[in-house]
């Protein structure tokens, strides 16, 4: 059996114990929270070769021998969800692990801070080409996609296994009912999959939207075939003493849930039950939304919740939302379907039939924004991204070049796949998983995702346009695939409104907490991001710098 340790160490120029010459298992690790490490010890059984490991979804984390090649191989699934770090000792062993402070707490590992990767990680920097870098000098990260062969004579050598863009591209033979078919039948496969086999402890996010919803009705459903339920649902939106109920509140479609399976939905209390994150290391802790992920955790924990699932990563990709989809009608000229759904979704929309000239206005609005640059979540006026570019290459080039380059590539996609495929490779997705991983395993919880399971990555890279924006609607596919599952309040729901959830963080943004992290919080933003680049890189004395924790060794926070 392998290890399942924490941190796994092994000596690059020795070979594992039975295998200098005799046969033993090519599995020698496997980390905490890697449900598929058998099937990775199955792939890798056949050839040992690397490319049969991009067939085996997540998450998973593994150290493997070569036996061709004489070297240990570090990997991670192929989407990214798990991550997996590594860094030399003073031994001269390699020290493995998916936590990141379990690594460098080791005395063994040198934790030194690396200023440049602190910047990477501020700009969500887990693009398979720079995704090595950590915040810690001597900490290595196996970017996803590829593995890392640590030979006997110290070379370590970077492989891709698996890359998105050799995926077969849009198939124009699906028809809308065929894709809903296929996302139905590989997520409720997914949610399966990532469901303990005793159905107890799972919890899930609950809100409003469609991705955290299906997931967990459908896990609901699944576990209540079993006997059991959801421990709970977990939402982001404050309750009612909080923040009172209003007009168009997003509560509203949670109370459908409630009614329709039956679980309790935890709210955020206006309390300090997310001061835990602010005292924690910022850099074995990034941010990645716990200033409200925070919250939900202990709640979850003292529930007795070890499995969370969410439906994070769905926006992307299952349940994309169509963006450069009109783009990509426009420049091909085909005016009848923008018409079409143009003057479908005003009609949707409107509680009363529009004017032509409304139609006329609406169409000529559609057709300027396609002819424009795609626009990116991130987009920022042209004045303003070149002055926060500028500041940032002062400091860091690399750092830059990544931040543009990010934008660049939604800036510049001229159709769905491709603004997919952006998503997927700009890191943030990764990141996220990744930071979830190392606050989850304090509180003794794994999160799982099942939209972002690799079957159901790669069906949705297959799907064409008119599954993600058909008959005035966008996300079509994925409301057909998942409306036996949820309540119709929400399956049909044609606006992402959150105003609970809105007025709670504008509450707290004009509310000094208690303790503050010592380095920039909340969503990324170049402003951080220059914030912080400055701060690391000032030329004054270290007893003058703002986030000293970036500097020094802080001693291990309590929970």
């Amino acid at each position: 059996m392998p290890s399942t340790a924490d941190v796994f160490t092994f000596d690059p120029r020795q070979p594992p114990a039975g295998h200098n010459g005799a046969p033993g298992p090519s599995l020698l690790w496997a980390a905490p929270g890697s449900l598929f490490a058998s099937q990775v010890a199955n792939a890798w059984a056949r050839k040992s070769q690397l490319a049969d490991l991009g067939s085996v979804t997540g998450p998973w984390a593994v150290v493997l021998w070569d036996p061709v090649k004489a070297c240990h191989v570090l990997a991670a699934d192929p989407v990214g969800v798990q991550p997996l770090f590594c860094a030399r000792t003073t031994q001269g062993t390699v020290a493995v692990a998916s936590h990141l402070a379990a690594l460098v707490d080791r005395p063994d590992v040198d934790d030194t801070i690396d200023p440049e990767g602190v910047l990477l990680e501020l700009v969500n920097a887990a693009t398979p080409d720079v995704a090595h870098r950590t915040p810690f000098a001597s900490v290595r990260r196996i970017p996803w996609g590829c593995a890392l062969e640590v030979h006997p004579d110290n070379r370590w050598r970077q492989v891709r296994y698996w890359d998105p863009t050799s995926l077969p591209g849009p198939d124009n033979t699906l028809s809308l009912n065929d894709c809903a078919d296929m996302l139905r039948e590989r997520i409720d496969a997914a949610i399966s999959r990532l469901l303990p086999a005793d159905g107890l402890g799972v919890g899930a996010h609950v809100s409003s939207g469609l991705d955290c919803t299906a997931v967990a009705c459908r896990a609901n459903q699944l576990l209540n075939q079993q006997g059991t339920s959801l421990v709970a649902g977990y939402s982001w939106a404050p309750d009612e003493a909080t923040v009172p109920r209003g007009e168009h509140d997003e509560r509203t479609l949670i109370d459908d849930v409630k009614a329709q399976e039956g679980f309790t939905v935890r709210m955020l209390a206006d309390n300090n039950d997310g001061q835990w994150f602010d005292a924690l290391d910022p850099c074995r802790y990034p941010t990645s939304t716990h200033f409200r992920e925070s919250r939900v955790l202990p709640r979850a924990h003292a529930d007795g919740v070890s499995v969370m699932l969410s439906g994070w990563g769905g926006d992307e990709l299952a349940s994309f939302n169509g963006r450069a989809v009109m783009t990509h009608l426009v420049r091909t000229g085909q005016w009848h379907q923008v018409w079409r759904h143009t003057s479908t979704r005003v009609r949707v929309r409107t509680d009363k039939p529009p004017t032509r000239s409304a139609l006329a206005r609406s169409f000529i609005a559609e057709v300027r924004s396609a002819l424009r640059p795609v626009r990116g979540p991130l987009a920022r006026t042209t004045t303003t991204r070149q002055r926060d570019d500028d500041a940032l290459r002062a400091i860091s080039p690399l750092a830059a070049d990544h931040a543009k380059n990010r934008h660049a590539a939604l800036a510049t996609a001229t159709d769905h796949h491709s603004y997919q495929l952006a998503l997927l490779h700009n890191g943030h997705m990764q990141n996220r998983c990744g930071w979830w991983y190392q606050t989850g395993q304090l509180h003794g919880i794994d999160y799982r995702y099942p939209l972002l399971d690799l079957h159901v990555v790669t069906a949705a890279l297959q799907l064409p346009w008119w599954a993600y924006r058909s008959q005035g609607w966008n996300r079509l596919a994925y409301r057909k695939a998942v409306t036996d599952w949820v309540p119709g309040s929400v399956a049909w729901n044609i606006l992402k409104n959150e105003p609970a959830l809105t007025t709670q963080l504008a509450n707290a943004r004009n509310t000094p907490t208690a303790v503050q992290r010592r380095r920039p919080t909340g969503d990324d933003t170049y402003q951080q991001l220059v914030h912080a680049a400055r701060i690391v890189n000032s030329p004054a004395s270290t007893a003058q710098r703002a986030p000293e924790i970036i500097l020094t060794r802080p001693d291990a926070a309590p929970l």
